[in-house]
């Protein structure tokens, strides 16, 4: 049975999207057309740079259902991430689905957002509901998940593909600013266990979404991959991670343990296999230094 509830379902009529952007590609443009002027898109753009992306956004911009804001310099995407949500609420809109520039979903992502929410007896407890999605590297639950059940509680997902509750957003908070693009997601979603909320997930794929510029080498005929990410990347990366770290550690010690085990293996396939690897070891240190200090 389930319980009574005063949150509207997400629906086309329920629903804003927000894209956050820093010069992005044609792709943004089939992720727009994917709702075909359904519901109302916001995209915030982080003072893109290239003639290409000006161009691109000035296009998307004359569809009736697109609203744009360009921030005067690059603000992050947690700023951004704001930005779209206080627009979607000012629209009175009680979801905001998330995307990346690099995000491109199916037309089922809808579909599998709106059966998992009913599937989640407590509504009242939900924050997040993301999405199962494929990558440039892999799957992001494997299938031997997704046989053992579709929906799952889960403590962290990514910010792209997933739909924010605009109810519990003005209770969580919003997300921090300072973080600036790493690790922002990861960090909303411990403060969402923290309120006493949840975040679940739908172990169908509904979107494919990039990863870095990712790297493969073959050491002793095993191969080695990576994502590869910027110099700034690997600083916020090493910064957000440590800055977790200490905050969450003595009430999610497991999980923090867990992460910073994969920091460590991220680190080494900077060692192994990402370009410019020299700039991006003192890039990460200097993240980890500032981590400390923070």
């Amino acid at each position: 049975m389930k319980n009574h509830t005063d949150i509207n379902p997400p629906t086309i009529d329920t629903i804003a999207i927000v894209i956050v952007s820093f010069n992005p590609t044609s792709n943004i443009i089939d992720l727009i057309s994917i709702f075909d002027n359904q519901i109302p898109i916001t995209i915030v753009d982080n003072n893109s740079t290239t003639e290409e992306s000006k161009k691109i956004l000035s296009d998307v911009q004359l569809k009736s259902n697109v609203e744009l804001i360009i921030n005067n310099s690059n603000l992050g995407i947690a700023k951004a991430l704001n930005q779209g949500v206080e627009s979607s609420i000012q629209k009175n809109k009680n979801w905001t689905l998330l995307f990346d520039q690099d995000s491109l979903p199916n037309e089922s992502i809808l579909e599998s957002i709106q059966n998992c929410y009913e599937y989640v007896d407590d509504k009242e407890k939900i924050a997040l509901i993301g999405v199962n999605y494929d990558t440039n590297a892999s799957r992001f639950v494997k299938q031997q998940v997704e046989l053992k059940n579709k929906f799952i509680e889960i403590d962290t997902i990514i910010t792209s593909g997933s739909i924010l509750n605009n109810k519990t957003y003005n209770k969580i908070g919003a997300f921090l600013d300072d973080f600036f693009i790493d690790c922002v997601d990861l960090e909303y979603c411990l403060r969402i266990i923290e309120k006493g909320y949840k975040t679940y997930f739908c172990t169908d794929v509904g979107f494919n979404h990039k990863i870095g510029e990712l790297k493969t080498i073959s050491l002793f005929g095993v191969k080695i991959n990576s994502t590869n990410h910027s110099i700034l990347r690997r600083y916020y990366m090493a910064r957000n991670n440590v800055i977790i770290s200490k905050r969450y550690f003595i009430k999610y010690p497991k999980w923090v343990i867990k992460k910073n085990i994969f920091y460590f293996i991220s680190f080494l396939q900077i060692i192994l296999v990402d370009d410019n690897k020299i700039a991006k070891i003192k890039s990460s240190i200097k993240g980890i230094l500032n981590g400390i200090k923070n």
